[in-house]
């Protein structure tokens, strides 16, 4: 798992990113001052997909996008755009060990686990604090569209 709080780490996600961008397999988005790129997370992580079981992929978490590859540095096979989501330790009552999470997005429920407890730790923090971003962006452009 990569954090992004700051140095070498930091500066490896965010080329890890630019290069995503470059080939054109996540959109662009900046966060806070202009020109920089907002903090982010990457790792393995599997999600549940149906009766077949887990499927393993690389994410990539940058500003208020979770973007899933097939595998590190691989093909993209979705963007989830967080806005109206929440993440939150699994309800699911067969969760492994605590190192599973869901994200409840207004459409679907994603069931995601980590590699370890430590790593869902990270997840968890970094998923609430850019759902949380996500929220009181929407919160401001609904305000603002009032306004008008």
């Amino acid at each position: 798992m990569q954090a992004a709080p700051d140095g070498a780490d930091a500066q490896q996600l965010r080329a890890l990113a630019s290069a995503a961008v470059l080939a054109g397999r996540v959109r662009r988005r900046r966060a806070g001052r202009p020109g920089r790129m907002a903090a982010g997370l990457a790792g393995w992580l599997r999600r549940k997909s149906g009766p077949a079981g887990w499927q393993r992929g690389w994410c990539v978490l940058v500003g208020e996008q979770l973007t899933w590859f097939d595998d590190k540095g691989g093909v993209r096979q979705f963007t989830l755009e967080l806005a109206g989501c929440v993440c939150q330790r699994s309800q699911a009552p067969m969760a492994s060990a605590d190192a599973e999470l869901e994200l409840v997005s207004p459409g679907r429920t994603y069931r995601l686990e980590a590699e370890s407890i430590e790593d869902a730790e990270r997840w968890l923090a970094a998923l609430r604090e850019a759902t949380g971003a996500a929220a009181a962006a929407a919160a401001a452009a609904a305000a603002a569209a009032a306004a008008a």
